[in-house]
């Protein structure tokens, strides 16, 4: 059965969970699978790499999941480890708010086989795992499948015939009555194997979930900089796999160089690159380990099949058939929000010239205020700060701050540290030394008994350096004072205050400069 055109329609509830998720709005695919899965019907999706698919197989599981602690409720099978991680990654956050977000686990993408039985003896609500793992875990038993309500399945594109025997050993071993979701590649719906295990089921095609041309919003954003216009956008957009597309590979280099200036990692592409990198990179985008790749405009149709949301074309082609390239929904998988033009003043008028001969309608987009940057980098950083929060390290950094920081400068601590984390601010460079001599204050109680060169003595043999590192000693009746390098002065007075000298506590700390004298005029005579 074809689907009917009741779907496509998200209530508040989905869309919360969107939200929740870090997206405002849904994919077209998320439109038009989600409401049919909740249905309860078995479905077959021919989804090929269409954004989407993960929360598609997610909001619906944590709607439907029994609050119960019931035992494994649903199994997601897949052999892609990065479908694998983002499934979990998910689920988790979903479940965090409803229940309990370790009822989801990962099996079948590591050796640790010992340590995933003990995650099923737990009886943890959803599975995801390769099938051939799972069949190992039921062999060797005891794995309870009394309970499960649904399986997705989410294939490969060139499919196995082993993958189609796993699939039917696990639903063999399944008594009950359960909802089966396919996620495949086109033309293998009709006519295979897996087919056969679905009953009555749903086929919803490319077609059904397609967007046409006139969906892709083309914008430009105009400035002087060009690089931190792009980084502004790609903090703020929150785009999901975004392709900068550059004139050749010494540009493409640049770029990646200057975004790393604004804390933005991603890997550049052409047309030269071998595949196999090509998919390790493309692996890295869609878990959001990199934030973007560049990509020269010659190689841009030779990434068909992947999945990006945004298209920056960081230089103006004078040929408006880069316009025809990244409308051709064979090429940008359906569903490309947004194609953004990053020009200068020069280059505006080129721009009108070409979005007129290529019939494009373009809108102005401002450049984000650095407000609106700071909000999207703290969101980003805060939700990082959940997924990857070391408790006993975070503890550690919170003792060590305290004893560093004076209380009354953390605020501005923070400030500075979160500047950086956006290439805002300076960064101190490790091993820059600071030029000349530094003055030490040094008191060990009356010194008629101590002289010049035993104090330096003590200096150079507590802190190991050189006689030539310090330049001068003044010994007066009752205070010292130690010209010595500016690079070792902290150092001295962390070490040395406090220390005993001749039977006397050592005070060590920097000198302060004796205030100048304000001159009011000639001294009167008396």
């Amino acid at each position: 059965m074809q689907i009917g055109k009741k779907h496509g329609r998200l209530g508040p509830e989905i869309t919360q969970y969107l939200n929740e998720a870090g997206f405002s709005k849904p994919t077209l695919l998320q439109e038009t699978v989600i409401p049919a899965v909740l249905e309860g019907r078995d479905i077959s999706v021919e989804s090929g790499n269409q954004r989407g698919k993960t929360l598609s197989m997610v909001i619906p599981l944590v709607m439907k999941l029994k609050p119960e602690h019931l035992g494994i409720q649903a199994l997601i099978l897949t052999t892609k480890p990065e479908q694998a991680q983002k499934s979990v990654k998910y689920l988790k956050k979903l479940l965090k708010e409803k229940k309990n977000p370790e009822d989801a686990v990962v099996i079948g993408f590591t050796d640790l086989i010992k340590k995933e039985a003990h995650q099923l003896e737990n009886a943890p609500a959803i599975v995801v795992s390769t099938p051939n793992r799972f069949i190992d875990h039921i062999r060797r038993g005891p794995v309870d499948l009394s309970m499960i309500d649904y399986i997705f399945i989410d294939e490969e594109e060139n499919r196995t015939e082993e993958f189609e025997n796993d699939i039917f050993f696990i639903f063999s071993k399944i008594s009950r009555q359960f909802q089966t979701v396919r996620f495949s590649y086109p033309d293998q719906q009709n006519g295979d194997r897996i087919s056969q295990l679905l009953k009555r089921p749903l086929f919803i095609q490319k077609k059904d979930f397609a967007a046409t041309q006139n969906e892709t919003v083309f914008s430009v954003c105009k400035g002087t900089d060009k690089t931190e216009m792009l980084s502004g956008l790609l903090y703020c957009l929150g785009a999901e796999a975004p392709i900068i597309l550059v004139r050749g590979i010494e540009e493409s280099i640049n770029v990646v160089k200057d975004l790393k200036g604004f804390k933005l990692q991603g890997y550049a592409i052409d047309a030269k690159t071998p595949n196999d990198k090509k998919s390790r990179y493309f692996s890295l985008l869609r878990t959001q380990s990199v934030d973007y790749i560049v990509c020269e405009v010659g190689g841009f149709a030779d990434i068909r099949g992947e999945n990006f949301s945004h298209v920056f074309i960081y230089s103006v082609s004078e040929n408006e058939h880069l316009y025809e390239i990244v409308r051709n929904p064979e090429i940008t998988g359906y569903e490309l929000k947004e194609v953004i033009t990053l020009i200068t003043e020069n280059e505006a008028v080129l721009l009108a010239e070409i979005a007129q001969r290529g019939k494009i309608a373009m809108q102005n987009r401002e450049q984000p205020r650095d407000i609106e940057m700071f909000k999207a980098a703290a969101k980003r950083l805060i939700q990082g700060m959940h997924e990857h929060l070391d408790q006993e390290e975070f503890k550690k950094i919170v003792t060590a701050v305290k004893k560093a920081v004076p209380f009354g400068q953390r605020t501005l601590f923070a400030s500075y540290l979160f500047q950086q984390a956006m290439g805002k601010a300076p960064v101190a460079q490790a091993g820059a030394r600071k030029p000349g001599f530094t003055t030490l204050f040094v008191n060990a109680g009356r010194s008629r008994d101590v002289s010049g060169s035993e104090l330096k003595a003590f200096f150079c043999d507590n802190l190991r350096i050189e006689h030539s590192m310090i330049k001068d000693v003044r010994v007066f009746d009752n205070y010292s004072f130690v010209e010595i390098d500016s690079n070792t002065a902290e150092r001295a007075i962390e070490v040395l205050h406090d220390k005993d000298f001749k039977g006397r506590p050592l005070v060590v700390n920097f000198s302060r400069k004796k205030p100048e004298r304000k001159s009011f005029g000639p001294r009167r005579k008396r």
